[in-house]
């Protein structure tokens, strides 16, 4: 099972996935919180840095969680993937 034909493993392939899915719910959690009115063609300046922040805060979050899991997983000697 390889995702655009780079000859990649499964779990490379799965992890590249939950990678992408990540985004998308970030993208999609942060645009909903961060934008009200739709009523101009583009996002206004506090839309703009509020979805920024936001995005940055929820990848550190993700990061941090990650970063926990493979720690506990090493402690019991898995090997820390998802």
């Amino acid at each position: 099972m390889s995702f655009g034909g780079r000859g990649g493993n499964q779990y490379d392939d799965m992890a590249q996935m939950a990678s992408m899915n990540m985004m998308m719910g970030i993208m999609k959690s942060c645009f909903n919180d961060c934008v009200a009115d739709f009523r101009g063609s583009d996002l206004s300046s506090n839309e703009k840095n509020c979805i920024q922040n936001c995005s940055k805060r929820m990848a550190s979050s993700y990061e941090v969680v990650a970063q926990a899991q493979q720690q506990m997983s090493a402690r019991m000697g898995g090997s820390g993937a998802f």
